[in-house]
């Protein structure tokens, strides 16, 4: 008897367990029950694929895959879908699947943000199903914000004006509220103001600074879609922001210069302990020389600028004045100039109404009056193989020069030369062909009171070896007889066979 109560309570709590798990369900899908039993879900199983964050009028993708959760396999099935907003429904999508249950959909997002419920209903003949699921559509764009220019004096005005541009289509941001903000050095908003965009997208506005204000870095900001109402618009043009634009600019006081100063040099590069000329050359903008004193100063950097002389002179009746130097014969080199090191050449001239203006030139120095590169085709040379070796020959100032090289190199238990013409442009090249080198093997496992073991020895290179090495020297002579050279090392790849891929 008492076993008889045991099993029937275990039954009342195994159909109450069901009941609740049918019911969860059921909560879940509001069509899509079985035909042949309302406590059981359909046998179709809808599964849907994509984003739910959607750019308003922007292309939407979505994979809808419909399978029979009992038998395991896909289903065809007819799919819709819809959305539903504030103002209603409206269809996105009708279709079908394909023989593998997916159905590729595609729609545009709607064109106003806001919050929408998407709903994707399928049929097929096992049954039907029904999947909802909330999406954000936004709104992006980005702006680009410009000034009439980047320095201004106290008592000017800032020309300021933005570009809009939807995205991703980068069509017009038209008929949007943007805001244009300004604050001082200090943090102050000294200015704000909301204008429409134009058709094209476009919104300016004119900031008057005071006489007396804070000088130093003014930031402006553009918004996008303010939230604000929008002046002399009557409904108002509510949005959201939608991008932001910065950049800055200085406000200081500044006197405009009264003449130009040109520094010219005979050469654009120079070599140690050479003779350095050049003129000083100065002319008030509306044409007249300019009458007074020169002050040149020559300086070169070497973990700053250290100056190397000094010389004055006056301006002749042309608003010139001739000056020579002999530069040192050391200079210390900077790597980020590739071993050259730099001279400054700072000219001052000051006027018979003791104003000063001043203009500087920078001067490559190097040893060397023809730079080499040397670039093989390969990182690693191959063996038996003809492998080319890039060229290239320029002066110190970067212009190129037609030169004539040879290369000579040097590796193991080997000898090569070659040689070439750059041309106009400065690039060369040359073929080189290298013997093969054998690596040495490894010793043989096993002692000498054992016999060795029985492997197979294997030519391999040693521990740490990257192959065989090279040395290319290139030396370049142009048509005045300057010469540069240059050495280069190099490997080559170790063994007999190699394969060499040009494209």
């Amino acid at each position: 008897m008492r076993g008889r109560e045991v099993l029937l309570a275990l039954l009342a709590a195994a159909f109450l367990a069901v009941a609740f798990m049918q019911g969860a369900t059921m909560s879940k899908r509001q069509v899509g029950d079985s035909p042949s039993n309302p406590f059981l879900p359909s046998p179709l199983d809808t599964q849907v694929f994509g984003q739910n964050r959607w750019l308003a009028r922007s292309p939407v993708a979505l994979k809808v895959a419909t399978f029979d959760r009992q038998r395991q396999r896909p289903v065809r099935s007819q799919v819709e879908v819809r959305y539903r907003s504030e103002e209603g429904e409206r269809r996105l999508f009708s279709g079908s699947t394909q023989g593998n249950g997916v159905a590729d959909v595609q729609f545009q997002a709607p064109k106003k943000p806001g919050s929408y419920t998407l709903l994707i209903q399928v049929r097929s003949p096992i049954g039907q199903d029904e999947v909802e699921q909330t999406v954000q559509v936004e709104e992006a764009a980005q702006v680009l914000l410009t000034t009439d220019k980047p320095l201004y004096q106290p008592g000017q005005t800032m020309h300021l004006r933005a570009l809009g541009l939807r995205k991703p289509d980068l069509q017009p941001a038209a008929d949007l509220p943007l805001a244009f903000e300004v604050q001082d050095p200090k943090g102050n908003r000294v200015f704000r103001t909301v204008v429409p965009t134009s058709r094209f997208g476009i919104a300016a506005a004119e900031f008057p600074l005071a006489e007396e204000v804070n000088l130093g870095e003014y930031r402006i900001r553009a918004l996008l879609g303010t939230g604000e109402e929008v002046p002399e618009e009557p409904e108002g043009a509510l949005a959201q922001t939608m991008a932001v634009a910065e950049r800055t600019v200085r406000v200081e006081r500044y006197v405009l210069p009264k003449f130009k100063v040109t520094v010219e040099t005979e050469k654009r590069f120079y070599l140690p302990a050479e003779m350095l000329r050049g003129t000083v050359s100065a002319a008030y903008f509306f044409g007249k020389p300019v009458q007074g004193q020169v002050e040149v100063r020559l300086s070169t950097f070497a973990a700053g600028w250290q100056e190397l002389a000094e010389l004055k002179g006056s301006l002749d009746g042309e608003g010139s004045w001739r000056f020579e130097a002999r530069l040192p014969e050391r200079f210390v080199g900077l790597p980020l100039e590739g071993g050259k090191a730099l001279l400054r050449v700072e000219a001052t001239v000051t006027d018979q109404a003791e104003h000063s203006e001043r203009s500087s030139l920078l001067l490559p120095v190097s040893s060397d009056p023809i730079q080499i590169a040397v670039v093989p085709e390969s990182p690693r040379l191959g063996p038996n193989l003809p492998m080319r070796l890039f060229v290239v020959t320029s002066y110190p100032d970067g212009t190129p020069a037609r030169c004539r090289f040879k290369v000579r190199g040097k590796g193991p238990e080997q000898e090569f030369e070659a040689q070439g013409e750059t041309d106009a442009l400065g690039i060369g090249e040359a073929t080189v062909k290298l013997a093969a080198v054998k690596a040495k093997p490894w010793p043989a496992l096993g002692g000498p009171r054992r016999r060795p073991a029985p492997f197979v020895q294997m030519a391999l290179p040693p521990e740490g070896s990257e192959g065989a090495p090279i040395t290319v020297t290139v030396r370049a002579t142009d048509e005045r007889g300057q010469e540069g050279q240059v050495e280069r090392h190099l490997s080559m790849s170790l063994g007999e066979e190699a394969v060499l891929l040009r494209v």
